[in-house]
């Protein structure tokens, strides 16, 4: 029998989009100002995400018409209301994941963090609350920073 879920699959999850591009969304949200008003340039997330910024630009031109990221060529990019909801979703599931298996699963925190692009890519709002259940509500993760809540 096929199995139909994969948490390595590079495809397309619930929220249309791909790994890579939750990854840069996260990216852009941790690389700006709270409020996500300040515009950013390819090569702040270039050297974030160690990507070239020919690369960088094209991921925005696809997020863009996504409608994650308003970009205006030249300018910059800043994320959307809807962007900056989902890069906060995407945050809040990679914080959960990683307090879980470093403080539940005894594991490095250089260790998983090459699980945690895939597992943050995981779009289960039951599996999420379920999780932040288990982990006891926590507020803050494993940094000190304060884990979004889930009323985005």
């Amino acid at each position: 029998m096929k199995n139909s879920f994969s948490i390595y699959s590079r495809k397309k999850k619930k929220n249309g989009l791909s790994v890579s591009e939750q990854e840069y969304l996260k990216q852009i949200l941790l690389a700006g100002d709270p409020q996500c008003h300040t515009l950013r340039h390819n090569l702040d997330i270039s050297k974030r995400l160690d990507k070239r910024p020919a690369t960088v630009t094209e991921m925005i031109r696809k997020l863009a018409l996504k409608q994650m990221v308003s970009y205006t060529k030249g300018k910059g990019f800043s994320l959307t209301e809807m962007g900056k909801k989902e890069a906060l979703s995407i945050l809040r599931r990679c914080q959960l994941w990683e307090l879980f298996l470093v403080k539940e699963l005894h594991m490095g925190r250089e260790e998983v963090r090459g699980s945690l692009e895939r597992l943050q890519a995981i779009v289960c709002d039951k599996l999420m609350d379920r999780l932040f259940e288990y982990l006891n509500y926590p507020v803050f993760d494993l940094y000190g920073e304060k884990i979004p809540d889930n009323t985005y």
